[in-house]
């Protein structure tokens, strides 16, 4: 029983000390680093949403910032767009700042707590008040920096881990996003590799996501998102060259890949040059600055995507109720199928094949019919092959589709390319597409399910 008993002691104690740790563990940026002090001393404590510009001064420069309206804009110390999440951390911070301990009263030698040439914090109110707070040297353990008030020489110990939310670099200050925007909100998206077009998308209330180069069709919604989420995740890794006048030692005078996205109010071009040899990095630049930065290959995965890639892969999709009649002509034979088709009522519909009544042969018919449209809507690109004169020749399979909708009237043909494959012809024109004959051929290509069906309608 004792040693049971022992035993709950030992738990609960050893509960109580891990609550001890998570109490004075690092947070990250953007909690209040008063929230986790213990024996405080406060240095500083005023209302963050009274902020009106604040000042630093450290060994990398001096920043001015200044709040305009709601917004953050810096008016001295370069040219960068701003990370508003550690500015705000920064003010929430330093507006609830404690030491924990009082080192020396009325200090005279400032330099040995590194505080002759501190790093200092200048925080302006909507009132005219300000607030100074000057962070020096960290202790012989690390565990804390030497901090100061601007008022006063006294010297006190703040927490490393709560001096941290306050002493903010000009990478901190940076938003290093190379675009800052929700994937969602991507409206026009363009990539070049070695001065080539890869693609070209843009999406419209009307048609959604459309593929413009190298050929005309719908995107691959999937891929595109893909895409657009790394993009925007995308950051800067290092800043190297404020303002670089020889683009040569970057390549970036002459790209590999050119990188164009925009919103209905914001756009970003990106120009990616050499890759850092024996590491995951490129150089890179944004149009419009020559300021040279490295950013992570994996971040952009997508660079070395393959034309057909964000393409749809089926040629010609429309629904069965836009679709009055379709025309299938394959070796040597033409299929007449008319179709009356309501998304509301489909057990109305009604389906012909050569003038044979699909519904009056039941319901195995039916889905048999069904099968062999989706088959025949199914025919899906393979490669794509960009030339510079339409190709000529006969078509060997044509499909022809009667719509209730624009363009009211769609003809595929299919010219043979070789003994294998075919070009893709959409109402007379060409636009790189080329298909696998075999295709046709599939288990649930066309000649399977035109079999199967026909099968059906000659028994019943």
């Amino acid at each position: 029983m004792r040693l049971y008993r022992n035993m709950i002691i030992l738990v609960v104690v050893s509960l109580v000390l891990v609550g001890a740790l998570v109490a004075v563990k690092r947070m990250p940026k953007g909690g209040t680093a008063g929230e986790n002090t213990l024996n405080s001393i406060s240095l500083s404590e005023f209302d963050g949403d009274q902020v009106t510009e604040f000042f630093i001064e450290s060994t990398e420069g001096k920043y001015a910032l200044k709040k305009k309206d709601t917004e953050w804009e810096l008016t001295s110390g370069g040219n960068f767009p701003l990370n508003i999440t550690n500015i705000e951390s920064l003010i929430t911070n330093s507006s609830d700042l404690n030491a924990y301990k009082l080192i020396e009263e009325n200090a005279v030698s400032l330099d040995k707590y590194g505080l002759d040439n501190p790093y200092r914090l200048t925080i302006k109110m909507s009132d005219g008040t300000q607030k100074v707070l000057e962070v020096g040297s960290l202790t012989p353990t690390k565990e804390a920096y030497y901090m100061k008030t601007g008022d006063s020489n006294n010297v006190y110990v703040v927490y490393t881990f709560i001096a941290d939310f306050i002493i903010v670099t000009e990478d901190e200050l940076r938003n290093k996003y190379v675009f800052d925007v929700y994937s969602t909100d991507v409206i026009k998206f363009e990539l070049d590799r070695e001065g080539k077009k890869v693609f070209s998308a843009e999406k419209t209330e009307e048609l959604g996501w459309q593929i413009k180069e190298p050929l005309k069709g719908n995107a691959d919604l999937v891929r595109l998102t893909t895409i657009f989420d790394a993009f925007v995740r995308a950051t800067a890794s290092t800043y190297i060259e404020e303002n670089a006048q020889d683009f040569s030692q970057y390549g970036l005078d002459n790209p590999r890949y050119v990188i164009e996205a925009a919103t209905a109010d914001k756009d970003v071009k990106l120009f990616i040059g050499k890759s850092i040899e024996g590491d995951s990095l490129y150089y890179g630049r944004l149009d419009g600055s020559n300021e040279v930065f490295t950013i992570e290959k994996g971040s952009l995965s997508f660079l070395d995507i393959q034309p057909i890639e964000v393409c749809e892969s089926l040629i010609f999709t429309p629904f069965i109720y836009d679709v009055s009649e379709v025309v299938v002509s394959i070796d040597g034979k033409t299929t007449v199928s008319q179709i009356e088709s309501d998304s509301s009522n489909t057990e109305a519909d009604k389906f012909t094949v050569d003038g044979i009544d699909v519904i009056s042969k039941g319901r195995e018919a039916e889905e048999a019919f069904r099968n062999y449209y989706r088959s025949i809507v199914g025919v899906y690109i393979t490669e794509l092959e960009l030339l510079d004169e339409k190709p000529t020749g006969t078509p060997e399979i044509s499909i022809k589709y009667t719509l209730e909708i624009a363009p009211d009237e769609m003809v595929i043909e299919f010219i043979p390319k070789d003994d294998r494959k075919y070009y893709v012809f959409e109402n007379g024109e060409y636009s790189g597409k080329v298909i696998n004959g075999s295709v046709f051929d599939e288990g649930d290509g066309i000649r399977k399910n035109y079999e199967r069906l026909m099968k059906i309608l000659q028994e019943k």
